[in-house]
């Protein structure tokens, strides 16, 4: 991979992982305070349950990168559109932070079913499913972002995302003692989101050169 797309996958997963991840890393420290309360609880479950969730996403995600192999570039530029609807809706209409604090209040005071408990303790099930849950915005971004991607950038993305999840984890948990400087944080950064969604739907018309295709 030359340096140049090296550098350019890397701010692309940076910019994809943080836009997406915001409201995420605000559930996580409410997750690790739940874990300091609840005896059966522990910190390995929340990061396992985080990744399980994060891995079924990137799954998800890589039929953008299948239809790659189909669509010619100009047409997988127009999957950019997505994250411009996506971060326009945002601006229109911000998602409060009390819609976050209800997932976590209405999964913890549902039954957990019979089943699940042979295969997933409770709290790994409720991370993985609270990841699941608001990974509408990542989903739409990663789509045309794997749509437009080769092997390697694709296996780049997923690092990236592996590796910033971990950061995310070790700093919610760190915050968990100052659950107040964490809502600040992640209440100043969520004004950034629709920005960054516009951003790199635009950026992934013009790097297809979608543009060009629409004017011809």
């Amino acid at each position: 991979m030359p340096l140049a797309i090296f550098w350019t996958t890397l701010v692309e997963g940076i910019l994809a992982f943080v836009a997406t991840h915001i409201d995420d890393f605000f559930l996580l420290v409410l997750l690790f305070a739940q874990a300091q309360i609840q005896p059966t609880w522990k910190g390995w479950h929340i990061w396992l349950g985080g990744y399980l969730g994060l891995a079924g996403l990137i799954l998800i995600s890589s039929l953008g990168y299948l239809g790659g192999l189909l669509l010619p570039p100009p047409a997988i530029g127009l999957l950019g559109v997505i994250p411009i609807a996506v971060g326009g809706w945002k601006l229109w209409r911000p998602e409060p932070k009390e819609t976050l604090e209800k997932e976590l209040e209405e999964l913890q005071e549902r039954p957990t079913q019979k089943a699940w408990p042979i295969l997933l303790p409770p709290p790994v099930l409720m991370s993985m499913l609270l990841t699941f849950a608001n990974g509408g915005d990542n989903v739409s971004l990663y789509v045309p972002l794997f749509a437009g991607s080769t092997p390697l950038q694709l296996a780049l993305f997923a690092t990236i995302f592996f590796l910033m999840k971990g950061l995310w984890f070790a700093m919610a948990q760190k915050l968990t003692m100052q659950p107040a400087v964490a809502k600040v944080l992640t209440e100043r950064t969520e004004h950034w989101v629709p920005w960054i969604l516009v951003g790199l739907g635009v950026w992934i018309l013009f790097k297809n050169e979608t543009w060009r295709w629409l004017l011809s």
